[in-house]
């Protein structure tokens, strides 16, 4: 679905992730259900489908229960990006507020699930927060964390910079390979290997 995603095949997208959404629920893995979820919000925010986004991020997060139980950090990660994706999809709306409460149990969470990329996303969307709230702190918020990748500085391959920068690039398929990994590791039941 990502892969569809990303060439702006997005019904494509949607019905990858569907499918991918049933056998993970047929196999009772709660946290990557609630993931499917928050992309099919993704997808269909962009698909320009406000009604459906707001489910599928609704659902993402009442996967967990009505008063969320989670079982191990992966559901409790999974549980912090539903609240930070709807704070997202609250600040599309123009409601601050909300944002903020929805970004507040979302930064709780990130701090114990010990989450780095719900770290980033919810200091990008609370970036973007303050930002529409005239914070002068926002910009700089969001820019600090954008200056930093997970690869270092480098002139890419494709020699389109005179001088090492960040490539955003490198990092998605820096991403692509570790998940890549993980999705190995575990097909062939070396759970042990993907931590």
């Amino acid at each position: 679905a990502g892969e569809f995603y990303l060439i702006d095949r997005l019904a494509d997208a949607i019905i990858a992730c569907r499918r991918a959404m049933r056998i993970r629920r047929e196999l009772g893995e709660s946290a990557a259900v609630s993931a499917d979820h928050q992309s099919l919000a993704v997808y269909e925010w962009y698909n320009a489908n406000r009604v459906s986004a707001d489910r599928h991020v609704a659902q993402a997060v009442s996967v967990f229960g009505e008063q969320p139980r989670v079982e191990g950090p992966a559901q409790l990660a999974a549980l912090g990006h539903g609240f930070a994706m709807q704070a997202f999809l609250a600040l599309q709306a123009s409601d601050v507020n909300r944002a903020a409460t929805l970004l507040r149990r979302a930064q709780e969470i990130a701090g114990a699930a010990d989450d780095a990329a719900l770290t980033v996303r919810v200091g990008i969307i609370d970036g973007i927060r303050a930002v529409m709230s005239e914070q002068d702190f926002g910009r700089e918020a969001i820019l600090a964390i954008m200056r930093y990748g997970l690869m270092p500085e480098s002139i890419s391959h494709e020699g389109y910079s005179a001088r090492p920068v960040h490539s955003y690039w490198d990092d998605f398929w820096t991403l692509k390979g570790l998940k890549d990994a993980v999705d190995m590791a575990n097909g062939a039941g070396r759970p042990d290997l993907s931590g």
